[in-house]
């Protein structure tokens, strides 16, 4: 990687894709605890300023292995919105029913905030230098 410098091995290749799987999975997680202890935990996508400090970061990391990071967030949407349509779809639904729908649609808002937080950091970096680090990314 050009912008590495020094010539001691680098373990940012190996890490940096687990720091960032590891932050979306736990933020997917965190959908089902909060619905399980209502009252306990506080939702973390209600507060807009804690939520765009957690998600600045995103973007830098996800930079550093597109494509990796990019068939993580598939692999876990496309099984998100396949459900998410077969619960929409039942006519009637009972409470535990309900209760996946409210954790399919938390998990959603959460991967559409993490997508979105992507896409506004690699548009934000729209500067003349931006053709040259996407060459730099590959």
């Amino acid at each position: 990687m050009p912008y590495l410098k020094g010539d001691s091995p680098s373990l940012l290749e190996a890490n940096v894709p687990k720091i960032t799987q590891a932050y979306i999975t736990s933020r997917l997680e965190s959908v089902r605890l909060v619905l399980v202890q209502a009252g306990c935990l506080d939702d973390m996508l209600d507060a807009e300023e804690q939520l765009s400090e957690q998600l600045e970061s995103l973007p830098y990391l996800v930079r550093f292995q597109y494509d990796k990071s990019s068939q993580f967030v598939c692999s876990l949407i496309d099984p998100l919105v396949l459900n998410y349509k077969q619960a929409t779809s039942l006519s009637s639904l009972d409470a535990a029913a309900k209760q996946q729908l409210s954790i399919l649609e938390g998990q959603l808002a959460w991967m559409v905030s993490i997508v979105g937080s992507v896409i506004r950091g690699r548009l934000s970096s729209s500067s003349s230098s931006a053709e040259s680090q996407e060459s730099i990314d590959g």
